[in-house]
């Protein structure tokens, strides 16, 4: 099956849910996968009737971030990020601008490029079994999808620093502490808890969603392409270094 054909898309009245569907991969976001993403944002936005998109994931992983394998068995480390991040850019870019109010249900480990679902989501409902991690530079890379513009608004500086620089990761209940993440709810209520969200966002005036998001959102759309090709000039030298190719090996081979 194509990487379209495993992303789940189920219809919940006005709202589209987007379940990530490449378990095996740890829902890792390769060339493919960000094709399809892309697509089903692409997709949703053009819908009259669609006011939100949710999205969830199967399997253990949420999302582990970038395909670190391909990225170490492509010939070149640097030419695969480079349209990696680039096409992983355009679905940041569509996520920040939606009219659509984003919902994120999170199950389990979210990680690099990952937290562009937390980070672009309007609500997040996570599993207490949920964790939260840069994991940039434990393979010797940069950030990207907008996460260095994105994850200090957030969370603020110093702290995106913590995550970014020192590798810390954050369990569901700090995440919460830190407004990356807005409810924490045992395991086996997490899908409960995503209907619920879904039934109160649709039970108002849903005409006022797009225009308060509009109102409320701060996003500068040109700082964020501009910092969007920073990071991909950046990743890109980086990817090959030397130390960037061996662990981007190391951790292929895990």
């Amino acid at each position: 099956m194509t990487a379209q054909e495993q992303l789940g898309i189920e219809r919940r009245g006005g709202v589209v849910v987007v379940r990530l569907g490449w378990p095996e991969s740890g829902n890792a976001l390769g060339l493919s996968e960000a094709d399809a993403l892309l697509a089903a944002v692409r997709s949703a936005e053009r819908d009259e009737d669609c006011v939100g998109i949710a999205f969830t994931a199967a399997g253990r992983v949420f999302c582990g971030g970038g395909d670190v394998v391909a990225m170490a068995e492509a010939p070149d480390a640097g030419d695969y990020l480079d349209d990696l991040v680039a096409q992983l850019g355009l679905v940041t870019a569509a996520l920040a601008s939606t009219r659509l109010v984003v919902v994120s249900a999170i199950q389990g480990s979210v990680a690099g490029a990952g937290l562009i679902f937390p980070l672009l989501s309007d609500l997040v409902v996570a599993s207490a079994s949920a964790r939260f991690s840069s994991a940039y530079a434990g393979v010797g890379l940069t950030p990207d999808c907008g996460v260095s513009y994105l994850l200090p608004r957030v969370v603020g500086e110093r702290r995106a620093a913590r995550l970014a620089l020192f590798g810390e990761a954050l369990d569901a209940t700090t995440a919460a502490e830190w407004g990356l993440v807005d409810r924490v709810v045992p395991p086996e209520a997490l899908d409960g808890e995503l209907d619920a969200v879904l039934a109160r966002l649709q039970q108002g005036a849903t005409q006022v969603l797009a225009p308060t998001k509009r109102l409320v959102r701060t996003t500068d759309p040109a700082a964020l392409a501009a910092r969007l090709e920073l990071e991909r000039r950046t990743i890109v030298e980086l990817a090959r270094h030397p130390d960037a190719i061996a662990r981007l090996r190391r951790f292929a081979r895990a």
